[in-house]
Order: structure tokens, then sequence, then C-alpha cells
């Protein structure tokens, strides 16, 4: 009599909700809902790296999560975010451009793309600077010469 007891304990310590059709006696598990859930934990654990300043490990776990759940824009747009704190400018683009197309308008990835283009202007200005031999401005408004 234990053993039905033991099973429902089992099964309700899963960590991942499963969502089960059923089709006469057959089961069948839905993929897309389970990889939206794990997703969601590699999103938020990503999340929490990247706060405690740890973004390699952030990076990873939010690339996963854009594999698991290719059409969440909220995702792309924190991947994005991580590239452009790990210097990954070309990729942040990439990734900010997929979460607008997936996301038209949002506010945020618009918000995010500015930013990303105004830090590579910035950037390609010092570039051109640099090849006339002339004084830059260092992001913090102090003058340098080259």
């Amino acid at each position: 009599m234990r053993a039905p007891f033991a099973f429902i304990a089992l099964v309700m310590s899963l960590p991942l909700i499963m969502i089960l059709s059923v089709r006469g006696e057959d089961y069948v598990i839905d993929e897309d809902a389970e990889n939206r859930a794990r997703a969601k934990q590699l999103h938020d654990l990503g999340i929490e790296m990247a706060m405690a300043g740890n973004e390699a490990d952030a990076l990873f776990d939010l690339e996963e999560a854009t594999e698991l759940d290719p059409t969440n824009a909220g995702y792309f747009s924190d991947l994005g975010v991580c590239q452009m704190r790990l210097g990954l400018l070309d990729e942040a683009l990439n990734t900010f451009m997929t979460a607008d197309e997936l996301g038209p308008g949002t506010k945020l990835v618009q918000d995010n793309l500015k930013a990303l283009q105004e830090h590579l202007d910035f950037r390609e200005q010092q570039r051109s600077l640099k090849q006339g031999g002339q004084s830059t401005i260092s992001p913090d408004g102090l003058a340098e010469e080259l």
C-alpha cells in the first residue's frame, strides 16, 4: 500500500512541470512546455549570475535559454546586454536584432539597440581620431593624448 504514496511523492518533487495529454492509453510529454520551463530556470540563473558580476557564466546560461525558447524576445534582450558587458558588440547587435524581430517595437529592446549604437559610434569616433593622431575624449569626459 505504501508504493502509490511513494510514487506520488516522487512525482510531486520533480523540478519541472510536465504537461501530459491522454490519447487512449498513450501519454505524450509536451516538450515545448518542458523546454520553456527549463529556459526560464536558465534565464533566471543567468540574470542572477550577471547581477553578481559573473557575466561569463551568465552568458552561457542565457544562450542556452534562448536555444530552448527561441521565441522569447526578453531572453534575447538580456543575452544582448550580457554580450555588451563582455565586449561582444557584434554578437550583441545580432542578438538585439533577433529580439526586435520577435517583439517589434519593444521599448526595452529599442533602448538597448540605441545604447549599443551609441557605443559603436563612440568606438568608431575613437578609432578615427587615433588614426589622425589627435587627442581623444574618454568616456568619462577627460581628454587623452594619443
